[in-house]
């Protein structure tokens, strides 16, 4: 219940939250479109097609981490300047 309480009482633990899941999102999309094209460029009887939705998804999900990381610094920026 404690928890509970100090989550409610922190509006700073929500945006903590949400910036971890959308980085764990972001680092699973980095992740599929890296291992999936990964094998068919190592043995090389991949379709060309495949390794443009493999590049873009992992290009997608560092995107993501970046944009995680940027809001991170700019809410603990925020979070510095008002204490």
């Amino acid at each position: 219940m404690d928890y509970f309480l100090n989550l409610v009482s922190n509006p700073y633990a929500f945006a903590v939250l949400f910036l971890c899941l959308f980085a764990a999102w972001g680092f699973i999309t980095f992740m599929i479109g890296f291992f999936g094209g990964f094998r068919n460029m190592v043995t090389l009887k991949g379709n060309e097609h495949h390794y443009k939705k493999s590049h873009i998804r992992a290009v997608h999900g560092m995107l993501m981490l970046t944009t995680a990381f940027i809001l991170w610094e700019v809410v603990r920026w925020i979070r510095d300047a008002l204490t």
